[in-house]
């Protein structure tokens, strides 16, 4: 297998979920080792941390939609970032 190059970033959110510790999966994945074990895989992965989850999406806006706004928010923040990362790869390879 050939290495990758691996980027992480972190969303710490709880958004859209009706149990609270969700926003906690980053920092769980962190603390368990998953970074050691790809880079013992032999691949070169970098951690960009976590993107930074405001709270204020706490009012529900919609009957069945669990704070609908931050989710979006957050997914378009996440994709945005993800694209910088792809595009900068890309760019390095060409």
């Amino acid at each position: 297998m050939q290495p990758l190059t691996i980027s992480i970033i972190g969303a710490p959110s709880d958004f859209g979920q009706n149990r609270r510790g969700v926003d906690m999966g980053p920092s769980a994945l962190r603390y368990a080792g998953a970074i050691d074990c790809l880079e013992n895989l032999g691949h070169k992965v970098t951690d960009l941390g976590d993107l930074h989850i405001d709270r204020k999406y706490q009012k529900q806006i919609h009957p069945t939609l669990k704070n609908v706004e931050g989710v979006v928010d957050v997914s378009t923040r996440l994709a945005k970032e993800v694209s910088k990362i792809v595009k900068k790869n890309i760019s390095r390879s060409s």
